[in-house]
C-alpha cells in the first residue's frame, strides 16, 4: 500500500522537521564508518545533503517525484542501477512512505556492493511520536507514515544478509512545533538515552552488506560513467 506523501516536504520545512533532519545529519558521522565512499545514493529528503559530513566522492539523489534536487526519478522498490555498484545507500524515511518496505530493502541489497553500507532512518511507533500518530489518527504528515518497529526492520535486514554496525534513537521529546517548548523538554533526550533508550521518536540504523558471492563486476570510474548504468527504460512497479 502506498502511503501518501502529500505535504511531507512542507512538514520537513517546519521548525520541527528541520530540527529532526539536522539531528539525523549530525548523528550520521558517529554511526557510519569513516571510510571512503566513491558512489553513494540518497533516497528521501533531497533538500538536505546528509552525505556532506561523510567522505563521499559522488552522490545522486533519488526521488519518486520530480524536484529541483532530484538526480534520478525512480521508486525505491525498483532502482534503475546494476548490482553491487553502490558503496553507501542512505534511505531517509524511505520505508515509512514507500509502497513495499520489504521490496525496497531487497532492492537495496541488490545495488549495494559487498561490504557496502546501508543507512535507514524511520519513525518509531514506541515513542511520543507514536502516541501523537494515534491521537491524530495518522491523517497528516508525518503521522501518516508506517512507523515500522526497529526490531522488525532489523529482522528484515538480517534475512537479506546485512549485519548491524550501529543504531541510535533521536528526539525523546514531545513532537511540538514550538521551539520554546522543545527547549524546555530538552532534558528528556538525556533521560531517554539512559532510562528508556528504545522510545526515541526516530531511529537511525546502519548496517553492512555481507559477502556471500563473488565480487561485483568492473565498477564505473567516474560519475559520468556511473550514470551510464542507469537502465534506458524507467523501472515501474505494479500497483495493488
Amino acid at each position: 500500500m502506498q502511503v501518501a506523501q502529500a505535504g511531507l516536504p512542507d512538514w520537513f520545512a517546519t521548525g520541527l522537521g528541520q530540527n529532526l533532519l539536522q539531528s539525523e545529519a549530525d548523528l550520521l558521522p558517529k554511526l557510519v564508518p569513516q571510510s571512503y565512499y566513491k558512489f553513494a545514493l540518497q533516497i528521501g529528503a533531497p533538500w538536505l545533503a546528509v552525505t556532506q559530513s561523510l567522505n563521499v566522492e559522488n552522490c545522486l539523489y533519488v526521488c519518486s517525484k520530480p524536484s529541483p534536487s532530484c538526480d534520478v526519478l525512480a521508486v525505491p522498490e525498483a532502482l534503475p542501477f546494476g548490482e553491487n555498484c553502490i558503496d553507501l545507500l542512505m534511505m531517509m524515511h524511505t520505508l515509512d512512505y514507500c509502497q513495499d518496505p520489504v521490496a525496497a530493502l531487497r532492492e537495496a541489497s541488490q545495488v549495494i556492493s559487498p561490504e557496502g553500507v546501508l543507512v535507514l532512518t524511520g519513525f518509531n511507533p514506541v515513542s511520543f511520536w507514536g502516541v501523537r500518530r494515534r491521537l491524530s489518527l495518522g491523517k497528516t504528515p508525518p503521522y501518516n507514515a508506517r512507523f515500522l518497529g526497529l526490531k522488525q526492520v532489523q529482522d528484515w535486514l538480517s534475512l537479506l544478509g546485512f549485519s548491524p554496525l550501529g543504531a541510535s534513537m533521536l528526539d525523546y521529546k514531545l513532537p511540538v512545533q514550538s521551539e520554546k517548548m522543545r527547549k524546555h523538554m530538552a532534558f528528556l533526550d538525556g533521560a531517554g538515552d539512559r532510562w528508556w533508550p528504545i522510545c526515541g521518536g526516530v531511529y537511525v540504523l546502519v548496517a553492512k552488506k555481507q559477502i556471500y558471492s563473488k565480487m561485483a563486476k568492473t565498477r564505473a570510474q567516474s560519475k559520468r560513467d556511473w550514470l551510464k548504468i542507469l537502465n534506458p527504460v524507467p523501472a515501474q512497479i505494479k500497483k495493488n
